[in-house]
């Protein structure tokens, strides 16, 4: 907002917003994980009743297998493109290419 009134930007200083929304938006985020104060879960929560807890370990539970899947899948890309970027007389544009194709079929 600085730059806009001012008039003057520098290089990147978009990038430096952006980075200051999302840091501001996990933050608060974080914050309203830790207060219970996300109305949607509240509302899903209380419509429970009695069943609230088991309701809460299984999204906890789906929530951990879709970080274990995701991790996972990053180890397997990052073994690929080692083996791509050793493999003999792959260059750089070749390893990105053997990777590309790997990630699309």
């Amino acid at each position: 907002m600085t730059a806009r009134w001012s008039g003057q930007q520098f290089p990147g200083s978009t990038d430096y917003a952006g980075y200051c929304m999302a840091a501001a938006s996990f933050f608060a985020l974080a914050y309203a994980l830790n207060r219970g104060a996300h109305i949607r879960v509240s509302l899903l929560l209380s419509a429970l009743g009695r069943w609230r807890r088991a309701g809460e370990i299984w999204c906890f539970a789906i929530g951990s297998a879709l970080a274990c899947l995701i991790g996972a899948l990053i180890l397997l890309v990052a073994y690929f493109a080692g083996v791509a970027l050793l493999g003999a007389g792959l260059g750089a544009g070749a390893a990105y290419g053997s990777l590309r194709r790997l990630l699309i079929v």
